[in-house]
């Protein structure tokens, strides 16, 4: 609502350019819905979107370059303001031909034991998904890295490596084996993040764990 940009027409409409950051894990389900009830509410506003790792897309709205972005966070960070909206779970994503499990669960020994391919040490996701198999005495099995998340899920669709992803619904990014829970389970927030200097309100509505 106080978005400096953004102006009233002489009629009353809200206009202007809004710059909205997204994961690239949300974005591939959420970009379409997302501009579709934005057009709804405010017509007259240009969304300028914005797809990257949640680490790029903190420092873009910490530099004024981003208004507003939604992403995942292991812990929090005081430069800019903060709704958590929900909290995912981390499965194990395999290929439907090279799934190693076929269960609802599997521990952490066992995902232990799969060749992964994960995003890099600075990733939030990376950093959470180390610590925890570190606290359990583990090694991951890492074979390769990836910058982004459709490099990864390519690599798991040709059956070269799993990975550990907190969604438990892949359907938006192709056809995968059924996401598997890893058990002692661990998440990441997702949250709605903005510059200390914009004053902005904002409601979450219908949103699910």
């Amino acid at each position: 609502e106080n978005l400096p940009r953004l102006v009233r027409s002489s009629i009353g409409d809200v206009e202007g350019v809004v710059s909205v950051g997204m994961s690239g894990s949300l974005s591939t389900i959420l970009v379409g819905p997302f501009i579709e009830r934005c057009r709804a509410a405010y017509p007259k506003i240009r969304l300028r979107i914005t797809d990257a790792d949640s680490e790029s897309l903190r420092e873009e709205v910490e530099k004024g370059h981003l208004d507003l972005a939604l992403l995942f966070e292991d812990e929090f960070f005081p430069v800019v303001h903060r709704q958590p909206l929900f909290r995912q779970n981390h499965y194990l994503i395999s290929s439907k031909d090279a799934a190693p499990i076929a269960g609802p669960t599997i521990t952490l020994a066992e995902v232990a034991k799969i060749p992964l391919i994960l995003p890099g040490n600075s990733n939030a996701r990376r950093v959470v998904i180390n610590r925890t198999f570190a606290e359990a005495g583990l090694s991951l099995n890492v074979i390769a890295e990836a910058s982004n998340v459709p490099s990864e899920l390519s690599a798991v669709r040709s059956g070269a490596a799993s990975t550990i992803l907190n969604l438990g619904d892949v359907s938006g990014f192709g056809d995968f084996a059924t996401p598997v829970l890893i058990e002692p389970t661990f998440y990441l927030t997702c949250c709605t993040i903005w510059s200390n200097e914009i004053p902005l309100t904002l409601a979450a509505e219908g949103v699910k764990k």
